[in-house]
């Protein structure tokens, strides 16, 4: 451990104990990922009926409500997460540093306003789609193509197997339902909640790929043998 740490942290510092710290840091940043992503529509819709929103025709349009801060904390704060999480290469790295920028997008461009709204409000319906489509396609890239950088480490040939078909199918999903929703959105204009639970599956989708993610690496240890691997 460099003398610099132990400059600030102090020689009784227990290293060990700060080694768990950090890996316990990133467990948290991926269940917390994983929590916000299961809850969060669900308290759109709840939440929001309890204050008098009725189930709106996206996750999206929960925006022009009373429940839209949490609709943008939400999402920026999954995007943040994203940011910050160091992937296991410099290629996933990359990919989830655009999906977090791609989902404070979806947070900060908000879709179409319903033609009742009684205030101007500003909108970008496009870019919200384009972000929110583009956010998918990069954690489906990490999904796909990634998965193999950490699955190797996986002993049993089967449990890789496993693992590899649960990530491509996560995969498929994160293409397929923002596509369908997208579709549904152009042939209900939002009017039909039907489009609110594609919606719905597509995050939860999401939340699956980081439950199983932290699976596979509390299955393999690879975040505590890269310490050891330098020293730690």
């Amino acid at each position: 451990m460099s003398d610099y740490l132990l400059i600030f942290v102090g020689t009784e510092m227990n290293l060990n104990k700060l080694r768990e710290h950090i890996l316990e840091t990133y467990y948290l940043l991926r269940i917390g990922m994983a929590l916000i992503g299961i809850f969060f529509p669900l308290v759109l819709w709840w939440v929001g009926l309890f204050r008098g929103v009725k189930l709106q025709g996206s996750i999206s349009a929960y925006y022009h409500t009373s429940m839209g801060d949490v609709f943008v904390g939400s999402l920026c704060a999954i995007g943040v997460f994203l940011y910050f999480y160091k992937g296991v290469t410099t290629k996933e790295n990359v990919a989830l540093n655009f999906a977090g920028i791609f989902a404070v997008l979806v947070a900060l461009l908000p879709t179409s306003a319903p033609s009742d709204l009684k205030c101007e409000t500003f909108t970008a319906p496009y870019w919200h789609g384009a972000s929110a489509i583009l956010f998918f396609i990069a954690i489906a890239y990490v999904c796909w193509f990634r998965a193999s950088d950490t699955i190797s480490y996986v002993r049993n040939p089967s449990r890789q197997n496993l693992y590899s078909g649960l990530y491509r199918l996560l995969a498929i999903g994160m293409i397929f339902l923002p596509l369908l929703s997208a579709f549904l959105l152009h042939l209900f204009n939002e009017t039909n909640s039907i489009v609110y639970f594609v919606e719905l599956l597509g995050v939860w989708v999401f939340s699956a790929y980081w439950i199983i993610k932290t699976l596979e690496i509390r299955e393999t240890n690879i975040d505590n043998k890269a310490f050891e691997n330098q020293g730690y």
